[in-house]
């Protein structure tokens, strides 16, 4: 979607773009987003994080391409804005339900890995023979397939040469499974009988349920965070949809304040309460 903006007479003609932008995972990432499309010359954005939109004021020689190309070497998706963007399904709400399935199989198997995680650790002599193989068996599924979704987002940031919060999820995710694999199948904890290594090697050094356990709590974390930025966006979109002049906002203090519609969709730290 593009509309002429008409600046000073002494300056260039600017046209104004909107861009659909996927992949954002969150407020950083759309700053960085942003950040990176206000560094062309003659460039002006703004993006969104709950509408996925970047509005961006840009003269005629920076062509659409352009623009697109700059986002995507972020870590990121982007296509222009049409006129029935709006009217497509939710993708917020697509990407709740999928997280509430994988938090669901998480917790299930998450329960029962923890009680023997624990048991475990604090009582060796209740270990049997292929005790590993169960641990294992409940863990896996939690931090693989579960946890596909931060690990998605980390692989593509590290692509780009960027970070985020995912990087560091899957980062810890990943050590703790892969040291409580090595410590259960391969160490020998009685030869290490002293100092640090018999702390991080000993037989309490399982953390399966650790890694586990952060899976479940940032999916369910993520998955209140996406049913909540849905409702969100959805009522930013259904009042852009209106063409409404103002909107009454309510503030984290419980005052009202009322702002031009234009103004609210730039803005990112208000809440818009749906049926309000």
């Amino acid at each position: 979607m593009t509309t002429t903006v008409v600046g000073a007479t002494d300056s260039p003609p600017v046209r104004r773009v909107e861009l659909d932008v996927s992949g954002m995972t969150c407020a950083a990432c759309a700053a960085r987003v942003e950040t990176r499309l206000n560094k062309l010359d003659g460039v002006r954005a703004s993006v969104n994080y709950a509408t996925r939109v970047a509005t961006v004021d840009a003269p005629d020689e920076v062509s659409y391409d352009q623009l697109c190309g700059v986002v995507q070497r972020a870590g990121y998706q982007a296509e222009m804005r049409t006129p029935g963007s709006d009217e497509r399904p939710d993708p917020d709400d697509a990407v709740a339900r999928s997280l509430l399935v994988r938090l669901a199989v998480a917790a299930v198997l998450f329960v029962p890995l923890s009680h023997l995680s624990v048991m475990f650790a604090v009582l060796p002599s209740t270990r049997f023979t292929g005790w590993q193989w169960i641990l294992t068996a409940l863990a896996l599924p939690i931090v693989t397939w579960a946890a596909w979704p931060f690990r998605r987002v980390a692989l593509r940031n590290a692509r780009h040469g960027v970070a985020s919060m995912e990087t560091l999820i899957s980062v810890g995710v990943t050590a703790a499974t892969l040291w409580s694999l090595y410590t259960i199948f391969v160490a020998h904890p009685q030869r290490l009988t002293t100092g640090v290594w018999q702390a991080l090697m000993g037989s309490d050094a399982i953390y399966l349920e650790v890694a586990a356990g952060v899976t479940v709590f940032v999916l369910a974390g993520r998955y209140f965070e996406a049913r909540a930025k849905s409702k969100a966006g959805s009522a930013l979109r259904a009042l852009a949809a209106l063409s409404a002049k103002s909107v009454a906002v309510l503030l984290p203090d419980g005052t009202e304040m009322v702002l031009p519609t234009e103004q609210l969709k730039e803005q990112q730290r208000f809440v818009v309460r749906p049926g309000e």
